[in-house]
């Protein structure tokens, strides 16, 4: 039996904090530049309004052997799922610019561009749900869910995913108003699998008191709803002079629906116990 002599591809990653290396679904995470001083590091570059490399993602197989594709979608890698669960998860645009690769003797075989990157490559922060102590238990976990039968068809986790990134990312409040509402419709909506079209419960508000009774979530307050439902028609039914609710409470409540929606979508994946929980709760309800 002859052995396919070894090719590594090397894939640099922007704003991702990590605790500690690891591996997952095959790709190995390493601190960029080393464990030396890098926390400290870390805290400093994050901070900067720059994508900064933080960690080098590599992956080892045969020369030939492809690699294992994406679960979410049906193009791209397994790579790109993990770039989305962790900016999700650490409310930034984590992504990589550039996969490099090197056979056997260590020469570089040359780049391929990036298959994904979220929220237009703008730079964001939004919440820091998944701490770098917990990265490991939550895509773990996820990868779980991502391979059981239907899941992902039967969900609407990658869209709802991609419009709560785009609700950081979006340079107008507006934007990031409806994104944050589509996402949450784009859940709830799959979720009943079109099974309320032609009845009363059509009402956006109807079914999102239903998703939340259905799963228990008690985040989602009785009035809440109903307000988001208004914020959306400001944003995009009525004029300016006439919205319902003030820039300020349009604000809070674009806020409100992030953190619900955030909170949903991690649930999916099977994350509902981890150490910012109860400040999002707190954030919620206040």
């Amino acid at each position: 039996m002859t052995l396919l002599p070894t090719v590594t591809t090397r894939f640099p990653v922007f704003n991702l904090w990590i605790q500690r290396p690891f591996s997952c679904e095959g790709y190995q995470f390493t601190p960029a530049g080393g464990f030396a001083g890098y926390q400290e590091r870390l805290r400093r570059v994050l901070a900067s309004p720059d994508h900064v490399h933080t960690v080098d993602v590599t992956r080892e197989a045969g020369d030939g052997e492809a690699a294992p594709g994406a679960l979410l979608w049906d193009s791209g890698e397994r790579i790109d799922d993990l770039m989305l669960l962790l900016s999700l998860g650490q409310g930034r645009s984590i992504h990589y610019r550039e996969a490099h690769w090197a056979g056997p003797s260590g020469n570089d075989g040359g780049g391929e561009s990036v298959h994904r990157s979220f929220g237009g490559g703008a730079m964001f922060r939004g919440e820091q749900a998944v701490s770098p102590f917990e990265i490991e238990e939550y895509l773990t976990g996820a990868f779980s869910y991502l391979r059981l039968p239907q899941w992902v068809e039967d969900r609407g986790f990658a869209t709802g995913a991609h419009w709560y990134l785009e609700s950081l990312a979006a340079p107008h409040p507006d934007i990031r108003s409806v994104a944050a509402w589509n996402g949450m419709m784009a859940v709830v909506k799959r979720y009943f699998k079109g099974g309320w079209e032609g009845t009363d419960a059509s009402s956006p508000v109807t079914l999102l008191l239903a998703f939340r009774d259905a799963h228990e979530y008690d985040f989602i307050l009785d009035e809440q709803p109903e307000l988001w439902q208004e914020l959306s028609r400001d944003c995009l039914e009525r004029h300016p002079q006439h919205r319902y609710l003030s820039a300020r409470h349009s604000k809070i409540y674009t806020h409100k629906l992030q953190l619900v929606l955030l909170l949903t979508l991690l649930d999916m994946v099977g994350l509902r116990e981890f150490s910012r929980r109860e400040s999002l709760l707190r954030d919620i309800r206040r």
